[in-house]
């Protein structure tokens, strides 16, 4: 199984619009919290999210970047999202840097 890490930057947002935009992607999904290194539940940042998979590579990342975009449709605004494979386990918070790249909606 592999993991993908989501951020979303949400332009001309309020509080609410994220409340919403958490609430979307969770229908679709992701996950607001991970698996720290310690063993114990981390919650994520706000707008940061992580996907469970079977499927792995560009193609699924890119799929899954898709269902980012359309959770922000959902709540009809207007936002970046950066997804990135992280690999087989959740990372730690740190690790997830190392391995960011862009794709701008």
């Amino acid at each position: 199984m592999s993991s993908f890490h989501t951020r979303i930057d949400l332009h001309d947002a309020t509080s609410l619009d994220y409340i919403d935009l958490n609430n979307a992607m969770i229908e679709r999904g992701f996950q607001r919290t991970m698996l720290g290194a310690d063993r114990r539940v981390q919650h994520l940042s706000q707008a940061q999210y992580l996907f469970h998979s079977n499927g792995s590579g560009l193609d699924e990342r890119e799929r899954i970047n898709f269902l980012a975009v359309q959770s922000i449709n959902a709540i009809k605004k207007v936002g970046s999202v950066v997804t990135v494979e992280t690999g087989f386990v959740s990372p730690s918070i740190g690790d997830v840097d190392r391995y960011r790249q862009r794709a701008f909606v």
